[in-house]
């Protein structure tokens, strides 16, 4: 997985993680915390998990105003397991 700062813009870490549906497309949110908190519905707690597939996203750091630090994982499909 990456530890991402939630000021990371989500254009960037849609190519650095090949993926390409995290940008919506009203354009509104910007950033990996703005992500999580629309997921979330509200600003997310420490340890807490969201799911935004392919990613799941766990709060490293946060308080109740912001979204510091996150750590991503990019779950895989399991038919890429074949060789």
């Amino acid at each position: 997985g990456w530890i991402v700062k939630g000021g990371t813009d989500l254009h960037a870490l849609q190519q650095a993680l090949e993926v390409d549906h995290l940008v919506n497309e009203e354009g509104d949110i910007a950033t990996v915390a703005g992500l999580v908190i629309a997921a979330n519905g509200h600003i997310p707690r420490v340890g807490d998990v969201i799911d935004v597939p392919p990613l799941r996203i766990t709060i490293v750091e946060a308080n109740d105003y912001r979204v510091d630090l996150v750590r991503i994982v990019k779950e895989q499909p399991a038919h890429d397991e074949e060789e």
